[in-house]
């Protein structure tokens, strides 16, 4: 049923989130038992800029559940770019950012945090997720792991600068 589970969470119904790295999926597992897919992430639409480039969501990595019914999701942004117009398989994908998408209880599938879209200062955001929580007044936290930063998320989607490291402990830089 599972592929390499990575990241798991309580849906607050009596239920789990488990995220599927490999298969691009998010699941839940009823207070009975049963697994369905919440949300498969080779489904979402990606969106092309003027110049062909194409802005795909993938690699989920940590899931939280709001107290609203609502999932939180946290993935990577990749620009996709088709190597000698050879179609789609033949791309080249990049990975630009995590983002945070949001799953409302109807279904609906949003990005509800991207650093790079943010007005006011750049973030200088990592590529890479690590844990994400939800604090009982609702306010999303992610440990940004490439920049050794805790973000804050609140309920708009704005993210904000909890903590950060400007070192690892073995002594290299937390900017890769």
């Amino acid at each position: 049923r599972f592929s390499a589970p990575q990241g798991l969470a309580a849906d607050g119904q009596g239920g789990l989130l488990v995220v599927e790295t490999n298969n691009q999926k998010i699941k839940r597992i009823s207070a009975s038992g049963e697994v369905s897919v919440l949300l498969d992430m080779a489904r979402l639409p990606t969106s092309i800029d003027a110049s062909g480039r194409q802005t795909r969501y993938a690699d989920p990595a940590q899931v939280a559940a709001g107290h609203d019914g609502s999932v939180y999701v946290a993935a990577q942004q990749m620009a996709w770019t088709d190597s000698v117009g050879s179609g789609a398989d033949q791309g080249v994908q990049t990975p630009e950012s995590w983002v945070v998408l949001r799953v409302g209880a109807d279904g609906t599938t949003t990005v509800f945090a991207n650093p790079l879209k943010q007005s006011g200062p750049p973030l200088d955001p990592g590529k890479v997720a690590g844990g994400l929580v939800i604090d009982r007044r609702g306010e999303l936290w992610l440990a940004d792991r490439t920049r050794c930063a805790i973000r804050g998320i609140d309920g708009n989607g704005h993210i904000s600068t909890a903590v950060e490291s400007f070192t690892r402990p073995d002594g290299s830089p937390c900017r890769g």
